[in-house]
């Protein structure tokens, strides 16, 4: 009644009395009462030792095992510099570009057309636009290229053609660069009867290289950080990064890989698609194998773009960089299995650098090769 009396004595802010402060006055009073008084918690103590007994062992297990156990694998987040890598690059499946032929079958004869399709870019309109197309450019268009007349006594006869050849004729590996052939172009010569000329060129044949997407490049990596330690393909969950996205490499049946782990296929989807009955990604733990078409796909290229004379990239030829990067440092994968520990995973990158590229091979008793 005290309290409520003295509010009737107080006056509203247009003169009238009132039972209730207003929401300015009722800030005013918290701030005047927050800035006065300290206020602490009441606290009660029973004597009941058992209730402390969870306590005791949880701080105990935290104190003397998962903190020492966290500090020695965390090794407070440090950098470890690589001191040695190495890579072994080579080219797979299918195995001579045949599909079903093998090493052990040397006359290929278990290879059977019924069996064989032919992708979509062999078909007969490519045939005959694109040496019509060449010949427009190199020959043709003076603007684009004035060709030499010595070496070229005449317009020469572009034919075209599509099909299946040995893997040693596609594929050049150089230490950490390797090659693969979309396309062969082969310039036929003659001896010249001029001393003033050695050999002259008479007539083109090209030749597209069936399903050569589907040739995969086997990648082995290998590196040393610096406490000696040395971690290979098995050591390390596979990925390749597509459109920004990050995908696991999935491992092939009976193989035991780091991406068997559910955590990482519940996190990263498989790049794993097929082409033409070929997986374009898989990893044994020992090797990664990727495929020409799935590299493509991650530089975000295509090989029948056109580029310059409406001739298609698949004939120019394109240059990618693959890099691929190791890293633990995703505190998410510390606890992805037990033991707990940072779980190593290397992402592969492509990148498109340029295109026009070829190899030239001059073979005699043969035609000038360039692919």
């Amino acid at each position: 009644m005290s309290i409520a009396s003295e509010f009737e004595l107080a006056r509203s802010p247009s003169n009238d009395y009132s039972l209730e402060k207003s929401w300015l006055g009722k800030l005013g009073d918290q701030l005047r009462e927050g800035l006065s008084y300290y206020e602490v918690p009441k606290k009660v103590k029973i004597h009941a030792w058992p209730l402390k007994v969870p306590q005791v062992i949880l701080e105990a297990l935290m104190y003397l095992i998962v903190l020492p156990y966290l500090t020695w694998n965390l090794s407070f987040l440090r950098r470890e510099e690589i001191t040695a890598t190495s890579l072994i690059l080579d080219a797979i499946s299918p195995q001579k570009n045949f599909h079903v032929c093998h090493d052990r079958d040397f006359d290929c004869d278990d290879v059977g057309d019924s069996m064989h399709s032919v992708p979509g870019y062999c078909n007969n309109a490519t045939f005959a636009n694109l040496p019509q197309h060449a010949a427009e450019y190199f020959f043709h268009d003076s603007s684009t290229h004035e060709y030499s007349k010595a070496r070229w006594p005449d317009v020469p006869e572009i034919t075209m053609g599509c099909d299946r050849f040995d893997l040693h004729d596609t594929f050049r590996s150089h230490e950490v660069t390797a090659q693969f052939a979309t396309s062969l172009t082969s310039l036929h010569q003659d001896k010249c009867e001029s001393r003033d000329c050695v050999w002259g060129n008479t007539a083109i044949s090209i030749d597209y290289v069936e399903y050569a997407e589907n040739t995969k490049l086997k990648l082995r990596t290998a590196f040393k950080d610096g406490d000696g330690n040395y971690y290979t393909n098995q050591d390390a969950v596979p990925l390749i990064k597509i459109d920004g996205t990050k995908y696991t490499i999935p491992c092939a049946d009976g193989h035991r890989c780091q991406d068997s782990l559910d955590s990482w296929k519940d996190r990263y989807p498989a790049c794993s698609s097929s082409r033409g009955g070929h997986s374009e990604c898989i990893s044994t733990g020992f090797a990664d194998y990727i495929s020409v078409g799935m590299l493509l796909k991650a530089a975000g290229i295509d090989l029948d773009e056109e580029l310059d004379g409406s001739l298609p990239r698949r004939w120019w030829g394109t240059s990618l960089a693959v890099d691929i990067e190791y890293t633990n440092a995703e505190p998410w994968s510390f606890w992805t299995a037990w033991p707990w520990q940072f779980r190593l995973q290397s992402t592969m990158t492509v990148t498109h650098l340029s295109d026009k590229r070829w190899e030239t091979a001059v073979k005699y008793g043969a035609p000038v090769l360039l692919w």
